[in-house]
């Protein structure tokens, strides 16, 4: 109970079937990979307010952009994320 196969008809026993469970699934990691990137945005993001002598969060981001950790879309670019994975604490040891 709680399962139910999407995507094949009833006389079909061989198709490419899924299940709701599966689709829950996709969508935790989904969620979980979306808040892993707004915890590296995060990390950079301090990281660069530490260096502004204003300590303002535009400050921080301009400073960002010029170190080209952020891109023109305010996301992080490779080097951003670079820095993100040595500012954040592993959980793989």
């Amino acid at each position: 109970m709680g399962e139910r196969s999407v995507g094949c008809p009833p006389y079909k026993s061989t198709c490419g079937i899924f299940y709701l469970t599966d689709i829950n699934m996709w969508y935790q990691v989904y969620l979980m990979n979306k808040h892993q990137e707004f915890l590296k945005f995060e990390a950079v993001l301090a990281h660069c307010e530490k260096r502004v002598p204003e300590g303002s969060l535009f400050a921080a981001m301009e400073y960002g952009r010029e170190m080209q950790f952020f891109d023109g879309h305010n996301s992080l670019s490779a080097s951003g994320h670079l820095l993100a994975e040595m500012l954040m604490p592993s959980a793989w040891g």
